[in-house]
């Protein structure tokens, strides 16, 4: 097999995924041997040396899927994903699949500069912006954003380093003491998180009537 090239039909098609792995894969190459009954008749597939799961072979011989391993233990990358046919040929893209890496919330701040400390009204509608590192995929597939395990609205993904959201409502009625501070929680289409709040020791977005 040559010419090959991966698409994760859990994620937009595109060429990368969560580092835990289990998405669906949809594998294609020129030259692929099988008769879609599965192993050992079916090519079968490697992501970094580490064996793919879960085949599906209902598109041969053009194409066929599978779910790509855990490579959590090695963490994000570039990976060279290998097909080998049953006559023990192999194929390698080089490269093709990309492992994501974690996203993480270093800062917040108003979106108009306004000085900090960073504290929305309980009625929320307050504009947000978070910054941090590998916020992915796009404007078109924004990542998801929570406050105290209440969704925010009108998400903007800005860049891979910059989230825009309005703060959502919180209710107040059984805070001791004013402002209260809560997590603020970002996951990304591919379903990797991260939490910059009290519970991680940090500021979080602080909240007051």
């Amino acid at each position: 097999p040559s010419a090959v090239t991966v698409a994760n039909e859990d994620l937009f098609d595109y060429a990368r995924g969560r580092q835990s792995g289990g998405n669906v894969i949809r594998i294609t190459a020129t030259d692929l041997q099988g008769m879609a009954t599965g192993a050992p008749t079916d090519p079968t597939v490697t992501f970094d040396g580490l064996a793919a799961t879960t085949y599906d072979y209902t598109n041969m011989p053009v194409s066929f899927t599978c779910v790509n391993p855990d490579r959590s233990a090695t963490g994000a990358g570039d990976v060279d994903v290998a097909v080998t046919n049953p006559d023990a040929q192999i194929g390698i893209g080089t490269g093709v699949f990309h492992y994501n890496e974690m996203p993480e919330i270093t800062g917040i701040a108003f979106d108009d500069g306004a000085p900090a400390p960073v504290i929305a009204g309980n009625a929320g509608g307050r504009r947000i912006e978070i910054t941090g590192n590998y916020f992915f995929e796009d404007a078109t597939h924004p990542p998801t954003l929570a406050v105290n395990g209440v969704a925010a609205t009108n998400v903007t993904w800005v860049d891979a380093n910059t989230v825009e959201f309005d703060a959502p409502a919180q209710d107040l009625s059984g805070a001791s003491t004013l402002p209260v501070y809560y997590d603020v929680m970002i996951t990304n289409p591919d379903t990797q998180a991260d939490t910059w709040g009290p519970s991680t020791s940090d500021t979080g977005l602080g909240y007051d009537y």
